[in-house]
């Protein structure tokens, strides 16, 4: 009777998405409860593999959407729930191209700003600022400039202003130690 009211509150509470959560009130719990009294219930067993499974779609719509933070949450309660699930290298591989690319993209909107020429506030060392310029004027993309202090982004700033001749470059300023420039998409 015990294994049966838990094996139904197991079901329901998958049903519901309930899955880890909330404590001591989910599917995993209810599973795992009858697993403690029944070793070899094999609707138990089953419900674990479903819990894993949903983790895994779960995942993969999150990278779908580009969230690979969220993807990777799932993907470990995917493992937590049933780490011999045979979604799961399949999944890491999703996990690690998705990183990858998300790496890449970051790349090519970070430009690093030259330290020798920010020292001597030297604006010809840094042809990169012509260059962002540009590419802000036919995009409207903002930039967010990363200096070593609050006077450095605001002459990195101004240099860009310079170069822009009448186009309001738009963004921001933030302390931090690598200097560099993130191009943001536009502001509305």
């Amino acid at each position: 009777m015990v294994v049966r009211s838990l094996l139904a509150q197991g079901e329901a509470a998958l049903e519901a998405d309930k899955l880890l959560q909330p404590e001591a009130n989910n599917a995993f719990d209810r599973f795992q409860a009858v697993l403690l009294l029944q070793p070899d219930n094999q609707q138990a067993q089953s419900g674990l593999k479903q819990i894993s499974a949903r983790y895994a779609q779960l995942a993969r719509d999150a990278l779908a959407h580009s969230k690979l933070t969220i993807a990777r949450e799932y993907a470990r309660s995917a493992e937590l729930v049933d780490p011999d699930s045979p979604l799961l290298p399949e999944l890491q591989v999703a996990i690690a191209r998705a990183a990858a690319q998300q790496a890449r993209a970051t790349k090519e909107l970070e430009f690093p700003l030259a330290l020798t020429a920010l020292n001597q506030r030297d604006a010809e060392q840094l042809p990169v600022l012509a260059e962002l310029v540009a590419r802000v004027r036919e995009s409207h993309e903002s930039l967010l400039i990363v200096a070593r202090n609050d006077a450095e982004g605001r002459w990195v700033y101004q240099q860009l202003r310079n170069y822009a001749e009448g186009y309001r470059i738009r963004g921001d300023i933030k302390v931090g130690p690598q200097p560099h420039i993130v191009v943001l998409p536009p502001i509305d």
